[in-house]
């Protein structure tokens, strides 16, 4: 093999992929970027997409609640993607136990941020509830299990999540 013939092999090997990702870049929403991440999606949560298609919530600030915090983005009613300021960094310290409701994605690239229940509260409850897709944080200290999922609980996608400090590690 010549080097000519080289050249075009490696154009060849170039472009196919490039050719592919134009492709499939088709399938992604173009009104909803950061909802591109659920082709990543396989295995037992592959069916969970959470708050597609749903409101885009902005967490601003590390309150356990109030305007601006992770607690009041999960009352809004309804399909909900919610992720937190670019750059935001720091530790939410939460004062009870998180209920997490249908149809939801937190979502924390862009962010670096911890969930801790000071050893006091009881996690994140995942019950009689579906489709709901965590990913990119830090949960810890809580005082048994850092997720519950129970009673009915189905299609849950747990991406790039770090578990620790807790009684049951």
């Amino acid at each position: 093999m010549g080097y000519s013939s080289c050249a075009v092999l490696i154009k060849r090997t170039v472009a196919i992929p490039a050719i592919l990702a134009v492709l499939l870049s088709g399938f992604a929403n173009a009104e909803a970027p950061w909802e591109a991440i659920l082709s990543e999606n396989i295995g037992y949560g592959g069916n969970s997409t959470g708050g597609a298609g749903g409101q885009l919530i902005t967490v601003t600030n590390l309150n356990d609640s109030g305007t601006g915090s992770l607690r009041a983005a999960l009352t809004v009613a309804g399909k909900k993607w919610i992720r937190f300021s670019p750059g935001l960094k720091g530790t939410i310290e939460l004062s009870k136990r998180l209920d997490i409701p249908s149809n939801t994605t937190i979502d924390g690239r862009g962010a670096d941020i911890t969930l801790d229940w000071g050893g006091v509260g009881s996690g994140t409850y995942l019950g009689n509830i579906s489709n709901i897709v965590l990913m990119y944080l830090k949960l810890q200290n809580g005082q048994h299990d850092l997720v519950h999922l129970r009673n009915g609980f189905s299609d849950a996608w747990i991406h790039h999540v770090t578990f620790g400090l807790t009684s049951d590690e």
